[in-house]
């Protein structure tokens, strides 16, 4: 159950970044009121800062967020696999955007099929940005290669229109490939980054 001071945020502005993904699986470790403290620290100290994958307001149908850079339009999307629980807890409905499909009555996950909420917002992210970039946090813990259920997701984001698909949680880093959809469609993946600055238990 992770939590981490104000002032590292600071240093994330400072260092120069404008994008910040918030949707992983610690979103709510601190429960509800943390991921709502954490959406006002960015708006009221960086609201230069463009911050994706959760909302202050519970939202059914948020608005795909975008930023021009030299004339170009790009569009960010930003989701988690689940909140480390076998369900997504209906009180965070709407403040968090999830990767894998649930189920509306009993919340359960299915972490082998995507949420058609997120080829939808790749598709209307295409309508209206030059780059649609979708952000996964997805894979398995130290597995350097990709799981099969990555490839499926990339492949359906990809015919849905993404143009650049950008993994995180695995802690190493796994393959970078081209994906190519039937519909002739094509995507950048990163399966996973890796860590940035942290440290992790092994080595790999």
């Amino acid at each position: 159950s992770f939590n981490t001071r104000t002032e590292v945020g600071d240093a994330i502005s400072a260092a120069g970044f404008n994008v910040v993904l918030q949707s992983s699986n610690h979103t709510i470790d601190q429960g509800l009121d943390g991921l709502l403290h954490c959406v006002s620290y960015w708006e009221e100290n960086h609201p230069d800062i463009m911050i994706c994958g959760i909302r202050g307001e519970a939202e059914e149908d948020p608005e795909i967020q975008t930023m021009e850079i030299e004339g170009v339009t790009f569009a960010f999307l930003n989701y988690t696999y689940g909140p480390n629980l076998g369900s997504f807890p209906s009180q965070y409905e709407g403040y968090m955007d999830i990767l894998c499909y649930y189920d509306e009555n009993n919340r359960m996950l299915d972490f082998t099929r995507i949420n058609p909420d997120v080829l939808e917002d790749i598709e209307e992210a295409d309508k209206i940005a030059d780059v649609v970039v979708v952000c996964p946090h997805w894979g398995t813990e130290y597995m350097t290669k990709q799981s099969s259920y990555q490839e499926t997701f990339a492949l359906q984001m990809t015919e849905a229109g993404a143009d650049l698909i950008i993994g995180t949680h695995p802690h190493v880093v796994q393959p970078v490939t081209y994906v190519e959809s039937e519909n002739g469609n094509k995507s950048l993946c990163y399966y996973s980054l890796g860590n940035y600055v942290s440290t992790q238990k092994e080595i790999a």
